[in-house]
């Protein structure tokens, strides 16, 4: 059953990875001016923190607002296409650590 899980969520990761990279492709145009640089480091920082538990959607709304790399009304969404494929990722990673072998 735990294998079943894991790939549905890695057939998850890659169709949503897929989907995102077609609608970036068809909307770079329409792309506000943001620093790509800012963004990646706050989502690095906020994901970091959120494996160690403390969460990543409220330092990123507030890294988000603070640094004006989005609007406040988009900030809702932006975190959810954001977190989408790194919480897959944690999901993948610490599921397949218990499908490793255990050594005593």
């Amino acid at each position: 059953m735990v294998k079943a899980i894991w790939v549905a969520l890695i057939i998850l990761a890659v169709c949503y990875a897929f989907m995102l990279f077609n609608d970036f492709r068809k909307n770079k145009n329409n792309l506000e001016d943001c620093s790509w640089i800012k963004t990646g480091l706050i989502g690095f920082v906020v994901n970091f923190f959120d494996v160690l538990g403390i969460g990543a959607f409220a330092p990123q709304a507030a890294a988000l607002k603070f640094t004006k790399q989005t609007e406040d009304r988009l900030i809702p969404g932006t975190m959810n296409v954001a977190n989408t494929i790194p919480v897959l990722c944690q999901a993948i990673i610490f599921i397949s650590r218990d499908l490793a072998p255990k050594f005593q």
